[in-house]
């Protein structure tokens, strides 16, 4: 099986378009957004938190 890494702005880009074609409606748009920057939002998070506890442990 292989492994597609889709960014955020690529998985919005594509509600953005189901959107425009009424596929879906705004509030689905809106909260697909919201949860797609949440877990981005986490990731970096996570990935800053650990740098810093590296950062204070080895330093």
């Amino acid at each position: 099986m292989t492994k597609i890494n889709i960014s955020v702005a690529d998985e919005i880009k594509k509600f953005k378009e189901l959107l425009d074609d009424g596929i879906i409606i705004q509030d689905e748009f809106n909260n697909k957004k919201k949860e797609l920057l949440g877990k981005q939002y986490m990731k970096f998070n996570n990935i800053f938190l650990h740098y810093n506890f590296i950062k204070n442990y080895y330093c």
